[in-house]
């Protein structure tokens, strides 16, 4: 409804101790008329009588004669005013002088007029002061609309907030711990959300006393949407679901097939499903439209140059591959979303694939609590502050590297040659001006 169009109540008060000038004002007031309000008009019959009636009940114009027994105008209008909600005051007297008017004006009097009057004249500046009071109902009721709908608004945010706070914990929930662990192979990852709630998600699990499976799931977009369709489809890969003694293209040729884009906007998903033999090192992967792994050896750091086929949830026919591998013990490899090399330093843009692989490239074997310490360092020391994506990571390792250096989990050190090779990241990798140019 249109505020200004509502109807307004405003209620008129006459204090005349003269029965007869009583009855001639109030007939003139009784025709008073405006568009959109409903006028009532009461009546008394001193200062003392008006103040009583002001105190019961809400008076919008005072209509009072100045000289009047028990409490007269003058004194009617300085308790009147000294109110938090104060009527508008019509003052009315036989006094005509100037020191009269700014006597009643500054005892807090509106308006003032001397009698004897033209009723054009009463009805004009009763007419005036009824617009004032109905303009400032209209304020009046717009605040409050305003008010009522800033305090549901807090109160949906706050409720929001709250569910996104728990929808955060659901997805985190998800997520591996920090190492896991089967036979002699253990897995590291790194998680960070560009906002509350990521489109990432990732998994690994024990599928027997063999083999272990695992998944990185990166959705197009960010917010809940992505966070929403990330966690079906983390749900439809749960091996309490899907039959992880199959190949990982078929995996993936199956959650290509459940993919569903309720709202039809386009939305995909780059994954890598794979499954590792914790016996001996050999590894199967399938890649839908993700960044190539990095198998990290000493002193070399290299994509792994698997075929990968088209993201999921564009054409429901696709046809995915398996790649094959081993991983040696003194191998580690890592499987990450684009978010990571994607990520943008204030002065010297994108990090890059090529900084990543140059991160990993050391000169000696390091744990992968170690290794991983090594990146999430470097990837904050450039980022300085929030991502612009979700970023995610898994480095499988073999938990005998490093172990003669091996400490509690987020206590591994580092050697000074691996903690130069942070240091001077930045620097070495940093574009020169020219080529920034």
């Amino acid at each position: 409804m249109n505020l200004t169009e509502t109807a307004h109540n405003i209620s008129i008060l006459l204090v005349e101790d003269t029965p007869s000038e009583r009855l001639y004002i109030a007939s003139i007031l009784q025709q008073v008329s405006l568009v959109g309000c409903n006028i009532t008009l009461c009546q008394a019959s001193d200062g003392q009588e008006a103040l009583t009636i002001c105190q019961t009940q809400t008076i919008d114009l005072v209509v009072s004669d100045w000289r009047m027994p028990n409490l007269s105008g003058i004194a009617l209008c300085k308790r009147l005013k000294a109110e938090i909600n104060t009527p508008y005051i019509l003052l009315l007297t036989g006094n005509n002088e100037t020191d009269d008017l700014v006597y009643a004006l500054q005892s807090g009097a509106d308006d003032y007029l001397a009698k004897p009057f033209d009723p054009r004249v009463l009805t004009t500046r009763v007419i005036a002061a009824l617009r004032l009071i109905k303009s400032q109902k209209i304020m009046h009721n717009q605040h409050k609309a305003l008010n009522d709908a800033l305090t549901q608004t807090t109160k949906l945010l706050a409720e929001k907030k709250a569910e996104l706070k728990q929808a955060a914990q659901l997805q985190h929930s998800l997520l591996p711990a920090k190492r896991f662990t089967q036979q002699q192979w253990q897995v590291n990852h790194y998680f960070q959300a560009a906002t509350e709630l990521a489109g990432d998600v990732f998994q690994c699990f024990k599928i027997n006393e063999q083999w272990m499976g695992f998944f990185l799931i990166d959705v197009s977009g960010h917010g809940a949407g992505a966070a929403m369709q990330s966690f079906t489809l983390a749900q439809a890969l749960n091996p309490n679901r899907a039959d992880w003694q199959t190949s990982p293209d078929k995996l993936m040729e199956y959650i290509n097939r459940v993919f569903f884009d309720p709202s039809d906007q386009g939305q995909f998903a780059t994954m890598i499903i794979g499954k590792m033999n914790s016996t001996t090192g050999e590894y199967e992967l399938c890649n839908a439209g993700h960044p190539q792994p990095l198998l990290i050896n000493v002193n070399s750091c290299d994509s792994i140059n698997m075929q990968s086929s088209l993201p999921v949830g564009i054409d429901e026919h696709t046809q995915y591959v398996n790649w094959q591998g081993k991983l040696k013990a003194d191998q580690q490899l890592m499987i990450f979303s684009d978010g990571i090399y994607e990520m943008n330093n204030p002065t010297h843009g994108m990090f890059g694939l090529q900084r990543l692989k140059a991160l990993c490239t050391l000169k000696q074997i390091i744990s992968g609590d170690a290794m991983m310490h090594h990146i999430r360092h470097a990837l904050s020391d450039w980022k300085l502050g929030d991502g612009q994506d979700d970023m995610s990571i898994m480095l499988f390792s073999n938990n005998t590297l490093g172990a003669a250096n091996a400490q509690p989990q987020g206590k591994a050190p580092l050697s000074n040659t691996a903690k130069d090779s942070i240091n001077n990241l930045l620097t070495q990798l940093t574009p020169s001006p020219s080529t920034v140019a």
